[in-house]
Order: structure tokens, then C-alpha cells, then sequence
């Protein structure tokens, strides 16, 4: 099943993979543990072709990456990734010293504001604070609030608070104390792991604890229990981005083999539980455009490609309707008048492979019907501006055409073949008609699932190109477009294959305008695209669990001379654009100075979109249908319009199996642990 998720649709973390003790910092804001937003280390890595850490013995990653876990932007659940758990294994090659400042050469910089004195981490993997809509002119904006989690009554359990970060700034101290009407305590035992997604959509803030899932929202004293959870039925929950007090959740069937699905409204703070709408199999769900309505497909033949496409006003069961049947990767138009998907799926059989496509249809939105052909045989695709759409389709041992067309209306006149035959798979698109591919990928270590890419540009008329790297050098979980238009943000991986070992890992930004390649971070383990420059980590310790937090403003896609916000900062961190252009973070383990900070007013003004968090992952994604069934991850669906929320997707096979990690007591990272 697919839920729209909270997960930071524009930052990029480097899960390293290729041996380096990496860990990675999925959605979240640094860190994508999925126990509490809370970071763990790489366990200390070797310089091997592996895809993680080469266990505790050997030394820390060259430049781990910043925090646990992936997940991909704009999916709860992910496709990319090891799920909440530590990397695995790596194995071969000599150790690589860990990098990074240390504790005691990194006192809290001057320039940075306190916001809350004390040991405390910013929660994830979504969204740690709150993103009101644009108030009525005149009106004054809502507050922003922040969860937190900070050392719990005895040494073994966290406890998790959601601070006034608007009050902070404005100079009221915040202490978090019994009566802190600015800092209120949700839970004081978050006895939750990998399944949990804790974030805020909007200003609702969505939490687990061992019982039951909840939302929060400002005004609240209290969270309201959304629904009851087990060890062998989770829940994962989302709510609309934009605002509206709605929440939609997915838990894991008495059988294990697929989920329920349930709605309702969370307009006020006392309330039952989410009425149950109906199974779903392995099918998928959304929000509606307007945050009103619940999009949801059904699956409950094992092994079936297709699915029930339906629709429903949420608390109101007579407004059900079958929208279409026999389809499955549905979505809608970016301008949301049209509904999208893949009909009568088959399994093509290539090189081994089996490449799932189907017909790309489209149709009025909410209607569903007269569907009109696209587009034959297409792997996968992903929408434009308006009303266009990009698809990678005819699937071939060699790879599959690439196509855009301009207005799904009328496909016969407005197809234009960007690349005939060769090209593998989508990484990113956006409305202003960039698509950015590859048409080559790589395997440095056959026994490892690790792969590079190259990455190719081209507009959706097929009038500008770029060659963005030619050689498999490019991370494609950390690779994609940035979101001014203006130009390519991608790690670049080098290995020296003679000696065995990764000799770089450094962020680079192509701009589209010249094709020219400019590294913003040598050693990057993250990176945050917040429209006006980049945030990035790197100098990654993962010993101290920290790492070098730095903004570089971008001109013309181009970066500019990069300034360092902390040192050894910890690895969860938050880009608050667009309503507020600072960045959130915290520090810990410090004699003095611990706490969370908020940077200065980063470079360039307010940005117009909100953060894109990119890690660096080429961990191979299971359910992926790019590079002809080679695991890729999928494109991402940030910028695309609807995201679909399939819960657990990661971590389906542990939780089906009764794993004892699944919701097993939060394992307390040493610095929120009480002496």
C-alpha cells in the first residue's frame, strides 16, 4: 500500500555504501532512523566496495553520512534504502580514517541563536517543524512549533516534545518544564523503532508511541489517538500538507499480507479513533488535491499487477465510487484536472527480467472516465507542467524510449522522442520541463547491491541537452534537479579500482545554462536544496555521531563561496524554508552550549519552495521498475503532484514474520541517556 508522506521532499543523504561506514540520513533532516528521528552511526567502516559499514571493529566511515536509514522523498515508507536499521556489512579494503570537527574545536558559533538549553534532538524522519499555509494578507502567520526528544525519566526511554520555536525567537525562554506552555510533552516513553514516521504535514503533527499512533496540533494540549497498533500489526498515518484537518493511516492486516485502510476528520483535539474504510490489499493510497477526499487503489489477489482504483469523500462512506480497474502507478496531472495511471500492467520478460508496463492512460480528474491512451508499453513516467508527462516506455534489452508530450489530450500531436531505445530510467523532473535520466549504469562490486549512473538532461521539447556526467560516477539516490530550474545538484563517487578503495565522495552542481560542473562539498554526506543554495554536512564523525553543518547560496544554479553554520553539529537538522530562511539543529555532548540553535538568516532571501533533502543511497530498491528491473530507486515524486503512500514497504517481510525488532523499546542513544 502508498501514503503521501512528510518524508523532506528536497534533501539528498549519502547512505555510503561502497564500504565507507556510511549511514544515511533519509527524509527526516538528517537523520532517518525510524526509531525517533534520532541518529546512530555508521558502525565503523572499511574502505571496501560494499554497500555499508564493515562492522564495530573496524574504523568510522571516510565521511559517513548523516543519520540512519533511507526512505525516499515524498513516499512514507521508501523504496530506497536499508529501512530504520544500521548499513550492513561492507567488507575488504583498508580502514579510512573518520572525518569530521571535533567536539571540543566546535563550541556553538556566536552567530547561531539558542532556542532550547539542554540535551535534545530534533525528531524524524519527516518534517521535525511545522509549515503553515501563507496567512491572509493583513494576518499575522501561525506559529511554528518543532518536536524534540530529549533524555526520558530513567536511563532506558526517551521522551518527545513539541517546543514554540516562534516564542524562542521572539525571546521567551523555553524550558520544557512542567507548566512550559511553549514547550508541552507528548510522550515521556517513545517505545517505538524502524516502523514509525514521525513528522509534521502541515501543522499536524503525526507520532507513535508503543500503543497507538497520534496527531498533535498547535492549540492541542494533548495528541489524539488516531489508532491502536501491535507489535504484529504497526500503523503507519499521514495527513494533508496542506492543512487540512484530515488524517488517513495503514495497518498491517491480521494475516500480515496486506493493509486497512482508514480516514476521518481530526478537526479538534477529543475525538474516536479513525473510522475504517476497507482493506486494500497491497494497494495504495492519497490524499485528494484539495486534502478533502481519500484516493486509495485495491489489491487482494496475491501476485496481481492491477488494482481498483477508488475514491471517497472522507466521513462520507456513500460518496464511494470505482474510478477505474485494471491499473496500478496511478497519479494525477500536475495541474491536477487529470487522473494517470498504467493500465492492464503485464510482466515483460527481458534479459532474465521481468519488466512491469502497462498502457499510460489519462483521464478527467475527478471523473475517471472518457480514458484516453497515452502512450504504449510504458515503464514508468512521471508528470510535468500542466498538462505534459515524460515516460521511459518499449522495453528492450538494450533499454527503453524516452518520450514527453506536451498535452495528454491530444498524445498522436504532441509526442516528441527525447532518446530512442537506450535510455534506463527517470531521476527527476520538474515544471519548467527539465528531465533528468540516465542511459548507463554500474555495479563496481558485483556481490554488493551498490550501484552509480550516469546522468543526462534534456528539455521536454528536446531543444536543450546536457551531458551532466558521461562517465557511472553519479549516486542516483542523491542526484536531482534543483529547484530553481537553474541547474543539477549529484554527489560524485570516484573509486580506484586497482587499490580497491572510494578516494571521493564530493557534492557537485551542474549548471544547465553552460553544462559546466562546479563541487560545492568535498566528502558530502548530505545535502538540503532550499531554492536560493544548498545546505550540506559533511566532515562526518561517526564516532561523536556529528557533522559539519555548511549553507553555500547559488547563483544561476551556480555555487558561491560556501559558510560554515556549526561545526559537529548533530546529524538530524531542518531547513525551515520557505517561511523562515534559517536552519534548525542541534548539539550535544559538549561540557556546556548543548541544545537546539537556529542559524542566521541563510543567503539570498526567502525561498519560493520548500527544503528537497538528498542522501546519497544506491542501495537497491526491491520494488523498483527503472533500469529494467536492475533496482533502482523510483523517481521521485516531490515535485510531481500526488505522492502515494504504501506503509512499511521497507520492512514488510520482518513485520509479516513477527520480527522482535518490530516495535521493540527505543534503543536510547548514548547522549540523551540520564547518568
Amino acid at each position: 500500500m502508498v501514503i503521501a508522506s512528510s518524508c523532506r521532499s528536497g534533501s539528498r543523504t549519502v547512505l555510503m555504501m561502497l564500504g565507507l561506514g556510511m549511514a544515511a540520513a533519509g527524509c527526516g533532516g538528517g537523520s532517518s532512523n525510524h526509531d525517533s528521528g534520532t541518529p546512530s552511526p555508521g558502525a565503523g567502516g572499511t574502505a571496501g566496495i560494499s554497500n555499508g559499514a564493515a562492522g564495530r571493529g573496524g574504523s568510522a566511515g571516510r565521511s559517513g553520512a548523516a543519520g540512519q536509514g533511507a526512505g525516499t522523498a515524498g513516499q512514507i515508507g521508501g523504496t530506497a534504502g536499508a529501512g530504520g536499521g544500521s548499513t550492513p556489512g561492507g567488507s575488504g579494503g583498508s580502514d579510512v580514517a573518520d572525518g569530521g570537527t571535533t567536539l571540543d574545536a566546535a563550541p556553538p558559533a556566536p552567530t547561531n541563536t539558542a532556542i532550547f538549553s539542554g540535551t535534545a534532538l530534533l525528531i524524524g524522519p519527516g518534517f521535525a517543524c511545522s509549515r503553515a499555509p501563507a496567512p491572509a494578507a493583513g494576518a499575522a502567520a501561525p506559529d511554528k512549533w518543532c518536536g524534540i526528544v530529549r533524555p526520558g525519566a530513567t536511563t532506558d526511554v526517551v521522551a518527545m516534545y513539541v517546543v514554540n520555536v516562534t516564542k524562542a525567537l521572539a525571546g521567551m525562554p523555553i524550558t520544557c518544564a512542567a507548566g512550559d506552555a511553549n514547550c508541552l510533552q507528548l510522550t515521556p516513553d517513545l517505545g517505538v523503532d524502524e516502523n514509525a514516521t514521525h513528522g509534521f504535514f502541515g501543522q499536524t503533527f503525526i507520532y507513535y508511541d508503543k500503543t497507538a499512533a497520534y496527531a498533535w496540533r498547535p492549540g492541542w494540549t494533548a495528541g489524539r489517538k488516531l489508532i491502536g497498533l501491535t507489535a504484529t500489526q504497526p500503523v503507519q498515518c499521514i495527513a494533508p500538507a496542506s492543512d487540512v484537518t484530515n488524517a488517513i493511516c495503514g495497518q498491517i492486516d491480521a494475516t500480515g499480507t496486506g493493509y486497512n485502510l482508514y480516514a476521518g476528520s481530526i478537526a479538534t483535539q477529543a475525538g474516536a479513533v479513525l473510522p475504517a474504510v476497507e482493506p486494500v490489499g497491497t494497494g495504495s493510497i492519497a490524499f485528494s488535491p484539495d486534502g478533502t477526499g481519500v484516493l486509495y487503489s485495491v489489491n487482494l489477489v496475491a501476485n496481481s499487477l492491477g488494482e481498483t482504483l477508488k475514491m471517497q469523500t472522507i466521513g462520507d462512506d456513500t460518496s464511494r465510487k470505482t474510478v477505474a480497474m485494471d491499473v496500478t502507478n496511478w497519479t494525477f496531472s500536475r495541474d491536477a484536472t487529470h487522473w494517470l495511471w498504467l493500465s492492464a500492467p503485464v510482466n515483460t520478460a527481458i534479459s532474465g527480467q521481468s519488466v512491469k508496463n502497462g498502457t499510460l492512460q489519462a483521464a478527467p480528474y475527478p471523473a475517471g472516465t472518457p480514458a484516453v491512451n497515452v502512450q504504449g508499453k510504458v515503464v514508468d513516467y512521471a508528470p510535468l507542467g500542466g498538462k505534459s508527462v515524460v515516460s521511459t516506455s518499449t522495453p528492450t534489452t538494450m533499454g527503453t524510449d524516452l518520450k514527453a508530450v506536451a498535452d495528454i489530450d491530444t498524445p498522436t500531436t504532441t509526442t516528441t522522442v527525447l532518446q530512442a531505445t537506450t535510455a534506463l530510467g527517470l531521476v527527476d523532473v520538474d515544471a519548467a520541463g527539465n528531465i533528468l535520466y540516465y542511459d548507463k549504469i554500474d555495479q563496481p562490486n558485483p556481490q554488493q547491491e551498490s550501484y552509480l549512473i550516469d546522468l543526462r538532461q534534456v528539455t521536454a521539447d528536446g531543444s536543450k541537452k546536457c551531458v551532466v556526467t558521461p562517465d557511472t560516477a553519479a549516486d542516483p539516490g542523491s542526484a536531482g534537479l534543483i529547484a530553481s530550474s537553474k541547474g543539477v545538484a549529484w554527489v560524485q563517487i570516484i573509486i580506484d579500482f586497482t587499490a580497491g578503495v572510494v578516494t571521493s565522495v564530493d557534492g557537485v552542481a551542474t549548471t544547465l545554462a553552460d553544462c559546466v560542473s562546479h563541487v560545492f562539498a568535498p566528502e558530502v554526506g548530505a545535502y538540503t536544496d532550499t531554492t536560493t543554495g544548498l545546505l550540506f554536512q559533511n566532515g562526518v564523525n561517526t564516532d561523536q555521531q556529528t557533522a559539519d553543518l555548511s549553507y553555500v547560496p547559488l547563483a544561476a544554479g551556480a555555487p558561491k563561496t560556501a559558510t560554515l553554520v556549526q561545526g559537529a553539529a548533530d546529524y538530524t537538522i531542518e531547513a525551515l524554508t520557505p517561511d523562515l530562511p534559517r536552519v534548525l539543529f542541534t548539539i550535544n555532548q559538549r561540557a556546556t552550549g548543548n541544545g537546539v540553535y537556529i542559524s542566521p538568516v541563510l543567503a539570498a532571501g526567502t525561498p519560493a519552495l520548500a527544503p528537497v533533502r538528498r542522501t546519497v543511497s544506491v542501495t537497491r530498491s526491491a520494488s523498483s521498475s527503472l533500469a529494467l528491473g536492475r533496482g533502482l530507486p523510483t523517481i521521485s515524486t516531490a515535485r510531481t503532484g500526488l505522492s502515494r503512500f504504501r506503509p512499511f514497504d521497507r520492512s514488510f517481510d520482518g513485520v509479516r514474520s513477527g520480527s522482535a525488532r518490530a516495535f521493540a523499546r527505543l534503543a536510547v542513544p548514548p547522549m540523551l541517556r540520564r547518568p
